[in-house]
């Protein structure tokens, strides 16, 4: 989420790419943001709700907790990994 690397419609646009299609989502016609993509989209809140629901455990889903994954003692499941694997779903 920090490194600007994604090629997200709105980050194409701001280089002057052409665009055929307006920058906002297909699916819920807001802008293609990361943020949005990740956190914000009906497809990943559904997504992170699941997660934790299935995990039974609050997991932090903002961008700084995403970016920051809290890693915990050795000796529990290693939540941190799950979290990538959720982005990558999305």
């Amino acid at each position: 989420l920090h490194c600007a690397t994604l090629p997200i419609k709105a980050r194409l646009q701001g280089k002057g790419l052409f665009m055929p299609s307006s920058v906002d989502s297909l699916l819920c016609r807001q802008p293609e943001t990361v943020e949005h993509i990740f956190l914000e989209c009906w497809d990943a809140v559904f997504m992170w709700a699941i997660l934790q629901r299935a995990l039974k455990k609050d997991l932090a889903i903002t961008a700084c907790g995403i970016r920051f994954l809290p890693i915990e003692s050795e000796k529990t499941l290693s939540y941190d990994m799950l979290m990538p694997l959720g982005l990558h779903s999305l």
